[in-house]
């Protein structure tokens, strides 16, 4: 995944599980969350929780066949926007996301660009890196071939040090 920092790698039970993590991990009263009109419940349902607590949600509207509109999703990225979710690959048409260009778009808004790989990772390349990705999402059961109940999260520095931990214990 273009992925060189191995202490920001967080394995979690599922895929929801990461996306709830740094969805509720990040987002605070005030803040602004922009996703697309295709989102999974993974990530349409806690965006709704944060936003219904104070977070301004914004959707950027995406075609009758999936395909998103960069100049459209760009006006979705206000002043107070801190982070874009987005899915990369739709389970419902199958319609591909333009990560790359959606994460430069983010980097040159000083946005923190989460993508939800869950049913890409494994099957198309993905580079977090050249893909301005700060966080990525994914399931182990899908392309990736591995067993049910495994999930995980890959965090770039800055994204981690923004987050703060949803669950407390063990050895920290």
């Amino acid at each position: 995944f273009g992925f060189d920092r191995e202490s920001n790698v967080i394995f979690t039970p599922n895929v929801t599980f990461s996306l709830n993590y740094v969805i509720h991990g990040l987002l605070r009263e005030g803040d602004g969350l922009v996703i697309t009109s295709m989102e999974h419940n993974a990530v349409a349902r806690p965006a709704e929780s944060v936003r219904r607590k104070g977070v301004n949600l914004r959707i950027a509207q995406c075609d009758e066949n999936g395909r998103l509109d960069l100049d459209h999703f760009e006006q979705q990225i206000t002043a107070g926007t801190k982070a874009v979710v987005m899915l990369h690959g739709s389970n419902v048409c199958g319609s591909l996301m333009p990560i790359a260009e959606a994460g430069k778009i983010c980097r040159e808004r000083g946005v923190f660009f989460i993508v939800d790989a869950a049913q890409t990772a494994g099957v198309f390349p993905i580079h977090m890196k050249e893909m301005n990705i700060n966080g990525l999402a994914f399931t182990g059961h899908k392309g990736l071939l591995g067993p049910q109940g495994i999930g995980g999260l890959l965090l770039d520095e800055q994204l981690a040090e923004a987050i703060r931990p949803i669950i407390d214990g063990g050895t920290g």
